[in-house]
């Protein structure tokens, strides 16, 4: 695969703007208390995989420009700011909950040295590390809380109960959500190769398999997890995404909805309007940073000084998203109009806000 070519970039940054505008509310959802609609758990449950596919997909875009160190250093930086999120935010001792900015940290590096292998033989791996799941959880279990030790009680976890976080049941193991990593390289293999695979058929193929893992989510059974027979948690904490635990079926199911936004991504691309969602792309991991300090430092902060510990109306919660979402415009803006007058210099910080 070649390195990305800048005609190419706008429609990922209105991937990734698509992935923010679901993430957002999403992740603001713990600040509100109540029975979350189903409408809601699907819309921010594809946040997630959308930022691991892509972050795979960078790596592979522009494996040409960089060395395995290029893509170590940056790992541990994005493992440094999933850790000062745990440390200094949640109150939390890092590597123990394992977000998403730990999988992503450690999985750089891993799509680095998997970029040139074999297509079926990446397809292979992740259809194991996607069995490997529900077989891993029947094992050796599925918390429905998080390992989270809080640093005013400070004590060290036992070291299995850290690598079954890690694997197994924290928030984004390895098994399966790497196995979404390896796919991602085969995907963009496809889009970006001499003879790139057509959006029309990119659709159908999406579409499809769609249908088919949304099937598997809602058929009632009683063989394996799902939505239908209680097998995957309502309410993870506060958190209500539907790949708590991650399912085969919902595995499935990403793959195809993220085809459907790549399809949605290139056909707003076209319009100068809608193009606007891409701005936030630019800003993913600042956005990241910035809407959880908003949710807890302000938002929570707000209603507490009400004499109410979290939002339970609907209305409230909506207003509190536009207000995230505005603040984040602002932010931005503002950036954006620094770094006309002075370009960030350091890695980290290319890193957090771009060059």
């Amino acid at each position: 695969m070649t390195d990305i070519k800048p005609n190419r970039l706008l429609w990922i940054d209105i991937l990734r703007g698509l992935a923010i505008l679901f993430m957002v509310p999403a992740n603001l959802s713990t600040l509100w208390d109540a029975s979350h609609p189903m409408w809601f758990r699907l819309v921010g449950s594809f946040a997630a995989p959308s930022f691991i596919l892509l972050s795979t997909a960078m790596v592979c875009f522009n494996s040409g420009r960089h060395s395995l160190k290029y893509y170590i250093e940056r790992g541990i930086m994005i493992l440094l700011v999933g850790m000062m999120i745990d440390m200094f935010l949640w109150k939390i001792m890092p590597f123990t909950s394992y977000d998403i900015l730990y999988f992503i940290g450690l999985s750089l590096p891993i799509a680095y040295l998997f970029r040139n292998v074999p297509s079926k033989t990446l397809l292979l791996l992740t259809i194991i590390f996607f069995i490997m799941a529900p077989v891993a959880q029947q094992i050796f279990g599925y918390h429905e809380k998080s390992l989270e030790i809080e640093m005013a009680t400070f004590h060290l976890p036992a070291f299995g109960r850290v690598l079954q976080s890690m694997f197994v049941d924290g928030w984004f193991p390895i098994i399966p959500w790497i196995g979404l990593s390896f796919f991602s390289i085969v995907l963009f293999r496809r889009l970006f190769n001499e003879k790139p695979l057509q959006m029309s058929h990119l659709f159908l193929i999406g579409g499809s398999i769609s249908i088919v893992g949304f099937f598997f989510l809602f058929l009632p059974n009683h063989f394996f997890a799902n939505i239908a027979n209680g097998g995957i948690i309502e309410n993870r904490e506060g958190y209500s995404e539907i790949f708590y635990r991650p399912t085969i079926a919902f595995m499935v199911t990403a793959i195809g909805v993220f085809m459907l936004l790549i399809c949605l991504a290139q056909f707003f691309a076209k319009f100068k309007l809608t193009s606007a969602i891409g701005f936030f792309g630019k800003y993913s991991l600042f956005i990241y940073i910035l809407h959880q300090v908003i949710g807890n430092k302000i938002i929570s902060v707000y209603f507490q000084s009400k004499g109410e510990e979290s939002i339970t109306n609907g209305v409230e919660f909506f207003y509190a998203v536009c207000f995230t979402f505005i603040c984040i415009i602002i932010c931005c803006q503002l950036i954006e109009f620094a770094k006309k007058f002075r370009r960030p210099q350091s890695a980290f910080l290319q890193m957090l806000i771009g060059k």
